[in-house]
């Protein structure tokens, strides 16, 4: 059974490996920087095909497509631990057709 469950976990692994090799990502992010409207991309996570899934922003729809290219257009700063692109949250709702929550 352990042998089971470790062959498992290294098959989903693989899988996980192979879709980011194909250039697909998942960032999960909690929200935005409310106070400039920025949310801050990790550079080491940036991919050719992003899809950024918020989980602590209810004013936001959880999930936004966006291209790698179109977000290595802005700046890059350090949010204390990492290096992140500064991605203008309009930006974000413009490209994915979308508006804040009510």
């Amino acid at each position: 059974m352990r042998a089971a469950i470790i062959g498992a976990l290294g098959l989903a692994l693989i899988n996980a490996i192979i879709k980011n090799e194909r250039g697909k990502m998942k960032i999960e992010i909690w929200q935005p920087r409310w106070h400039d409207r920025i949310v801050l991309v990790a550079v080491h996570k940036l991919k050719k095909n992003n899809t950024i899934i918020f989980t602590k922003a209810p004013s936001l729809p959880r999930k936004f497509k966006i291209l790698g290219d179109d977000i290595k257009k802005y700046s890059i700063t350090n949010n204390g631990k990492i290096s992140c692109y500064e991605l203008p949250l309009d930006v974000l709702l413009e490209k994915n057709n979308t508006e804040l929550k009510k």
